[in-house]
Formats: C-alpha cells, sequence, structure tokens
C-alpha cells in the first residue's frame, strides 16, 4: 500500500456525500512518510470536496452522476496533489492515479483518469465564481455546502459568514513545541 491507496482507504471510511463505499482493509506495513502524506491528501480531499467535484465536473466534462464513484475518488485524490501539494511533481500525481486505477481493477477508467488529468495540468487555472456571488462562492470554492451558508448568513449577515468560511478554509499553521524551544511555521501550501 503506497500513501495514495492509504489516503483512499481514508476516504472510503469517511462517508463523503456520494461515496459512502467503506472498506474493511487494513493498513499494514505503511511506511511513516507515505502514512503521513495519505493522511495529508485524505485531509485535502475532505476539506476541498466541493471544489474537487467542481473541477472533476469542468476537466471531464460530465457531471458527477456519470463517473463512478471510485474513479472520482481517484481523480479527486489526484487533483488535490495538483493543487494543494507543491511538493509533489504533477507528473507523479497523474501517472500514480493511472497506476491506481489499474490496481483497482477499473477497467478502461485508466485512460480516462489519464486525459481528465492531463487536462488539469494543462489547464490549472479552474473557472471558478466571483467573490461576489457569496453563496456559490462560499460553495464552489470554499466548500461550504448552500445550506450551511445560508444559516451563516441568517445569524451573522453575508460579509460575515463568508469570512468565517475563508478562515474556515484556511490552511492551519505548522505549531512544533521541542522542549523549551517554540517554533511556528507558517505555509500557503502542505
Amino acid at each position: 500500500m503506497n500513501a495514495r491507496d492509504y489516503a483512499l482507504h481514508l476516504i472510503r471510511q469517511s462517508y463523503l456525500p456520494g461515496w459512502n463505499k467503506p472498506t474493511k482493509l487494513t493498513p499494514q506495513n505503511l511506511d511513516p512518510r507515505d502514512r503521513a502524506l495519505g493522511e495529508s491528501i485524505a485531509a485535502s480531499v475532505s476539506k476541498n470536496l466541493l471544489l474537487l467535484k467542481h473541477a472533476i465536473r469542468h476537466y471531464s466534462g460530465r457531471e458527477m452522476k456519470a463517473i463512478d464513484p471510485l474513479v472520482q475518488m481517484v481523480l479527486a485524490i489526484a487533483i488535490a496533489q495538483l493543487r494543494f501539494f507543491d511538493r509533489v511533481p504533477a507528473s507523479a500525481a497523474v501517472d500514480e492515479a493511472v497506476e491506481q486505477t489499474k490496481r483497482l481493477r477499473l477497467g478502461r477508467a485508466g485512460g480516462f483518469v489519464n486525459a481528465v488529468l492531463r487536462r488539469a495540468t494543462r489547464e490549472p487555472d479552474l473557472p471558478l465564481p466571483s467573490r461576489e456571488r457569496a453563496e456559490e462562492y462560499a460553495r464552489t470554492v470554499l466548500s461550504h455546502p448552500a445550506e450551511l451558508f445560508q444559516r451563516l448568513v441568517s445569524l451573522m449577515g453575508e460579509k460575515k459568514a463568508l469570512a468565517l468560511c475563508e478562515k474556515n478554509n484556511a490552511i492551519a499553521p505548522t505549531i512544533v513545541r521541542a522542549g523549551d524551544t517554540f517554533l511556528s511555521h507558517l505555509s500557503a501550501k502542505a
């Protein structure tokens, strides 16, 4: 099992909307670096689920219901790496996703995954709604469901609701305390 397979395992255990296919797979002998990368990828997919689904629809030219849920997960894992992980080369994200479809025995999905991800690497500027269209922006860019955003607006107003959604979606700082030394590192990308 590698980092991407572990990420897929974690995502499948999370019961994310439309992807509730839990597995009984138990990861064994996983390198700590692969475990850390897999956990980071899975967290990124969970946190940015609506944005990643938007990207899959855009780059594939298909509606989500026309794409097998397992293929959606493989694509989301790869697109998350392309968008949010600056230390993962695009070629590695694409190649690993194609290989993962082969390991999962998804038939001809490997060619589809390759085509979608090649387009994503050629066209990194994904069309997104503007911030002025607050509800659509919160749903698509910040991955906050419309119902949640509407509830936040009713509680605090649109401007504060949008600011809260942006804060929710910001990358948290990494803080390490080693003995009496306190180190803090703020990173823009995982």
